[in-house]
């Protein structure tokens, strides 16, 4: 639980999705919704855990205790 991959599969049809998981340092949630041609996408992670992140056009690490508030392009 030090490391996890956040890596949402932006589905059509499919307009918002999150996720919990109750891990041993805290809780990690994932979360997003789709506006438009974009999405919102939210993260938050305990103390001592690293996501490796990976949206369109977007590759980033966050290490918690952190909150990440991001909006991506779905346009092809």
């Amino acid at each position: 639980w030090k490391q996890v991959s956040v890596s949402p599969a932006f589905v059509p049809g499919i307009d918002r999705a999150a996720a919990f998981v109750p891990a041993p340092q805290g809780p990690i949630a994932v979360s997003w919704e789709r506006d438009g041609g974009q999405a919102r996408v939210r993260l938050s992670l305990p103390k001592g855990v690293t996501a490796a992140v990976s949206l369109p056009g977007v590759r980033q690490t966050v290490r918690g205790k952190a909150t990440l508030n991001r909006v991506v392009s779905l346009a092809d």
